[in-house]
């Protein structure tokens, strides 16, 4: 950090600014932080890439909006082919973004997903044009081995020590793409190392992804636990502000979560999809606390690693993508698609109404929950013949001229929520549990697309509604 950056983030934090923190963060400056929380997918770095496409104006996106905790900002879901590269372009961009406002918190992922370049399995996803990079293909630093008590080595990390070793979850996310378990040491070298790098490059918040998948064998969560713990002495000494707020994602009805360890919050705050709940009005959608694994209202109490008790976690909700196109599958599928792009195919005014509602209703029926606005989220639009791979909440510009333009919509929101107080105790959960939409096939979800979704020609409606009609309406 260079000597003017250092002295005005001195002077931030002694200020009396509502977002100055030094150290364990207060549940005050935490909240406000997610109650302005705005997901920008990739914004500083993703993957082997740069930044997102249009970095500058999402910058600009970002200072309108007032967003003030950027989700995801960094991340690679596979292996980046030159991951110094990565990393550096993760912080030259992270600077730009703390020069706008060096009070933004920068979120980064680790996720629950570990890729090989030798495995047997690499060379199938190689033949289908897959990013070939492996976790083989990064070298560990000995500070690594040194944090562990091991012996430095001069070696690559080495993917088939990160596995499951009965083989569950191999393979899962393509060939030669697999969940790591977190019992392995090679596992836990590996995490620790892409968390501390992010904390280097200026990222005050990691997103772990779905702790409970790669814990399956971690009775009593003692190995989350270390890693965690290692990752916050780390950032203790070098993170921006001293403190780095840990999250995952976490089904909660099960016994024991992970959410706890030796009667302490292992985590700063929790993460979980939206989960909307399909209504009669045609691509419409509510949210209920009683929904297949919802975690409205079943977030604990309990005592923060910060040192302060809540009656609640913080949780932080998300618009969630997971799947490509529709699906007859049902569940979590909402209106045959992800949450993410049933979102993006709503028309401008049901898109924004939602947004504001789902802001609401969270603020509503929680003590200490926020919803995370969707900035950028994979999706595709129009679901029947794309013409977009991502929801960009950008107004429409030369940067993004199919932005969505939902920029006022989301300030508008927080602006609103910023002046009422929060519900005391969560509303209760109504008594009879949400209907699982029925099944229904893939051709019938397009037609309710083409008849009532975005970017539909009148042809197209016209069309759409008929086909609708022909497979027995709504």
């Amino acid at each position: 950090m260079t000597m003017p950056a250092a002295a005005a983030l001195l002077a931030l934090c002694s200020s009396a600014s509502p977002y100055a923190f030094n150290g364990p963060i207060p549940q005050a400056v935490l909240e406000r932080y997610l109650a302005r929380s705005l997901q920008t997918l990739g914004l500083c770095s993703e993957g082997s890439s740069g930044p997102a496409p249009g970095f500058d104006d999402s910058l600009r996106m970002v200072r309108r909006t007032g967003a003030k905790f950027l989700g995801r900002a960094a991340y690679a879901w596979d292996c980046p082919a030159d991951d110094e590269r990565h990393f550096r372009i993760a912080h030259e961009n992270a600077a730009r973004v703390h020069a706008q406002d060096p009070e933004a918190i920068l979120q980064a992922c680790v996720f629950e997903t570990a890729y090989s370049s030798k495995s047997p399995e690499a060379l199938e996803r190689a033949r289908k044009g897959s990013p070939q990079a492996g976790v083989e293909d990064v070298p560990i630093p000995a500070w690594v081995f040194r944090e562990f008590g091991d012996e430095p080595e001069a070696r690559s990390f080495r993917y088939e020590e990160m596995l499951y070793p009965d083989g569950r979850m191999r393979n899962l996310w393509m060939p030669g793409g697999s969940v790591p378990d977190i019992t392995r040491r090679e596992t836990q070298y590996w995490f620790l190392y892409r968390a501390r790098r992010y904390i280097d490059a200026g990222y005050e918040a990691i997103h772990f992804g779905q702790v409970q998948l790669v814990g399956q064998r971690d009775e009593g969560w003692r190995c989350w636990a270390a890693v965690v713990a290692r990752t916050r002495r780390y950032a203790a000494l070098h993170a921006r502000r001293k403190w780095v707020l840990c999250d995952g994602h976490f089904v909660m009805n099960r016994p024991d979560p992970g959410v706890i360890f030796n009667g302490t919050f292992l985590w700063d705050f929790l993460g979980f999809p939206l989960r909307p709940v399909e209504t009669a009005e045609p691509l419409g959608a509510e949210l209920r606390a009683d929904y297949l694994d919802t975690m409205y209202g079943r977030a604990p109490g309990g005592i923060h690693p910060a040192g302060w008790r809540c009656a609640e976690i913080p949780q932080l909700y998300e618009v969630d993508n997971c799947m490509t196109g529709l699906s007859d599958a049902g569940g979590v599928f909402l209106w045959g698609a992800d949450e993410a792009t049933w979102l993006a195919n709503l028309p401008d005014e049901r898109r924004r109404a939602f947004l504001d509602y789902a802001y609401r209703w969270v603020r509503d029926h929680t003590r200490s929950g926020h919803f995370q606005m969707p900035g950028r989220r994979p999706a595709t639009v129009p679901v029947t013949a794309p013409k977009l791979w991502f929801y960009n909440a950008n107004d429409r510009s030369q940067a993004f001229p199919d932005g969505l333009g939902d920029e006022a919509a989301i300030r508008s929101a927080w602006d609103r929520a910023a002046d009422k107080p929060r519900t005391p105790v969560p509303a209760p959960a109504a008594t009879a549990p949400a209907p699982l939409p029925r099944k229904r096939p893939v051709a019938w979800f397009a037609a309710v697309y083409r008849a009532y979704g975005i970017m539909q020609s009148d042809e197209e409606r016209r069309r759409g509604r008929e086909e609708l009609a022909k497979l027995g309406g709504l």
